[in-house]
C-alpha cells in the first residue's frame, strides 16, 4: 500500500538506498590506469580518475614510452640421436632333451603366471604396503608425542586382506589344483615359465573341459562375492582371483578360434555391459577403477588389445573374400569398404589400450612394489618385461595392419628385438625362456629386416 505519511516515505527510502550501497568502493581498474590499495580511497570523480591516468600514463604527458629491450634469437636446439644400444652377446639356447616336453607358443607361454605365483606375490605386496602404513603412522605419533610405547591409532585398519579365511577359499585351492593338474608341463617345475602349458597345447576335449571348469568358477566366485561380508568383498578387491581365471579362459577360447567369446570373458572383468565384440575393446578410461592391481590392468589391456588385431585382421581377410560373394560388382565394394572401415576403428582402439598396458607394465617395473618382496623377485621382473615385449609386438601388428606410419613400425621392431636380446642374455631367464625368446627375435628381425630392404 502507498505510504501514509511523510515518516513512512522516509523509511522507504532508506531501506531501498541501503539495499543499492556497496560493501566496499568501487575502483577503477582500466588499462594503465591506478588502482585503490591498502587503505587508499579510490577517485570520488572523473577529474580525479583522470589526473592519475595521466600520471600513469607517460604519452599522455609528453614523454615517450621507454623503448622495449631487444629479445635475441636463440634457435632451438635439435636433438641428438638416440645412441644405440650396445646388445649382449647372445649364445645359442639349450636344444629340448629327449624327455623335455615342446615349448608351446609364444604369447599362451609369457602371457601369464601361475595362480599361486601371483597370490603369494600380491600378498607379499599387501603386507608390505600395510606394514609401510603402521610405520608411517608410528613414526607420526613419535614426531608428535615423543612416546615410543603408545599405541598407534588405527594400526588393526591395515589388516592384510587374505583369502584363506573366506567363503571362496575351497574355490580357489580347487582352481589351483586343476590348473597344476591339467597345465603342469612335465616334471613340475617351481622357475617360470617353464611350470605350465600354453593354452593353445591342449586338445579339443581338454579345452572344453578347462572352459567349463573356469567358466564355473568364476561364476561362483561372483556369485559368493555378491553375497558374502565386506571382508570377503574386500579379499576378493585386493586379491582378483577371478580376474585371472577370466584371463585363461579367454586365452582358452582365443586358441579355440572364438574371438566373440574370449572378448565376452575379459569385459566380464571390467565392464560386463560392453558387450562381447572383439573389434570394440572398452577402453582403460572406463573401468580403470575397477581394479587396484596395475599387473592386471596391464595384462587386460594386452589381451584387448590383441583380440582387436586378430578380429581386424579377419575383418581384413572378408574384406578380400567380398567379391566372391557379391551379386554385384556395387555390392562388393560396398561390403568391402564396411569390412575395412570395421578393422580400422577396432585398430584404433587397439592402439590406445595397447599403449596403456606399456604404461602400465613400465609403471610396475618402475615402481617401489618392484622391490625384494619374494626370493624369486627376479623371476617376477621377467614377467612384467616379457608382458611388455609382447605388447610391443601386437603393437607392430596393429600399425603394420593400418599401414600409415613405416617409421613407427620400425621403431617398434626394433625396440622388441632390442628387448628380446637383453631378456635371453637375463641370468634368470631359463632354457625355455631362452628358446622362446630366440624364436620370437628372429621372426621380429626378419619383419624388420623387410621394412628396412
Amino acid at each position: 500500500p502507498p505510504p501514509t505519511s511523510p515518516n513512512r516515505r522516509e523509511v522507504v527510502m532508506s531501506r531501498s538506498a541501503r539495499a543499492l550501497q556497496h560493501q566496499s568502493h568501487f575502483s577503477w581498474k582500466a588499462r594503465d590506469a591506478p588502482r585503490c590499495l591498502g587503505d587508499e580511497l579510490p577517485p570520488s570523480s572523473w577529474r580525479e580518475r583522470a589526473a592519475r591516468h595521466r600520471e600513469a600514463c607517460p604519452v599522455l604527458q609528453g614523454r615517450r614510452p621507454e623503448r622495449p629491450a631487444p629479445v635475441e634469437y636463440i634457435p632451438p636446439i635439435e636433438p641428438a640421436p638416440p645412441e644405440a644400444l650396445e646388445l649382449p652377446d647372445v649364445a645359442e639356447p639349450a636344444p629340448l632333451g629327449h624327455d623335455d616336453d615342446t615349448d608351446g607358443d609364444c604369447w599362451g607361454v609369457l602371457s601369464r603366471v601361475e595362480l599361486s605365483r601371483y597370490i603369494a606375490r600380491r600378498g607379499a605386496y599387501l603386507s608390505a604396503l600395510a606394514e609401510a602404513s603402521r610405520q608411517r603412522r608410528s613414526q607420526e605419533i613419535l614426531d608428535r608425542e615423543g612416546d615410543w610405547t603408545a599405541t598407534v591409532p588405527g594400526a588393526h585398519a591395515d589388516a592384510v586382506p587374505g583369502l584363506e579365511h573366506s567363503a571362496v577359499w575351497s574355490t580357489v585351492l580347487e582352481a589351483l589344483t586343476f590348473e597344476r593338474q591339467l597345465l603342469r608341463r612335465g616334471q613340475y617345475s617351481h622357475h617360470w615359465p617353464d611350470a605350465l602349458w600354453s593354452p593353445e597345447c591342449l586338445g579339443a576335449s581338454e579345452a572344453a573341459e578347462l572352459d567349463r571348469k573356469l567358466s564355473g568358477w568364476i561364476e561362483e566366485l561372483e556369485t559368493t562375492a555378491a553375497r558374502s561380508d565386506d571382508d570377503t568383498r574386500a579379499a576378493l578387491k585386493a586379491l582378483p582371483v577371478a580376474v585371472l581365471l577370466r584371463h585363461l579362459l579367454s586365452d582358452t577360447r582365443c586358441a579355440a578360434g572364438d574371438l566373440a567369446g574370449a572378448a565376452k570373458a575379459l569385459a566380464g572383468a571390467v565392464a560386463k555391459e560392453a558387450g562381447s565384440d572383439p573389434l570394440r575393446p572398452p577402453l582403460l578410461v572406463g573401468w580403470e577403477d575397477s581394479l587396484d592391481c596395475n599387473y592386471l590392468k596391464a595384462q587386460q589391456c594386452a589381451r584387448l588389445g590383441r583380440l582387436a588385431l586378430l578380429a581386424a585382421k579377419a575383418e581384413v581377410s572378408a574384406a578380400e573374400a567380398s567379391h566372391a560373394e557379391a551379386y554385384t560388382a556395387e555390392l562388393a565394394e560396398r561390403r568391402k569398404a564396411s569390412h575395412l572401415e570395421a578393422a580400422k576403428s577396432a585398430c584404433s582402439a587397439a592402439r590406445r589400450v595397447l599403449q596403456d598396458a606399456c604404461r602400465l607394465y613400465e609403471a610396475e617395473l618402475s615402481s617401489d612394489a618392484s622391490g625384494a618382496l619374494l626370493d624369486s623377485e627376479e623371476e617376477w621382473r621377467l614377467v612384467l618385461k616379457s608382458g611388455r615385449l609382447l605388447t610391443l609386438e601386437v603393437q607392430a601388428g596393429v600399425r603394420e595392419l593400418l599401414g600409415d606410419c613405416e617409421p613407427e613400425v620400425k621403431r617398434l621392431l626394433k625396440q622388441a628385438v632390442e628387448q628380446t636380446t637383453f631378456l635371453q642374455a637375463d641370468s634368470a631367464a631359463t632354457p625355455r625362456l631362452q628358446r622362446l625368446l630366440a624364436g620370437m627375435r628372429e621372426r621380429l628381425s626378419s619383419r624388420l629386416a623387410s621394412y628396412e630392404a
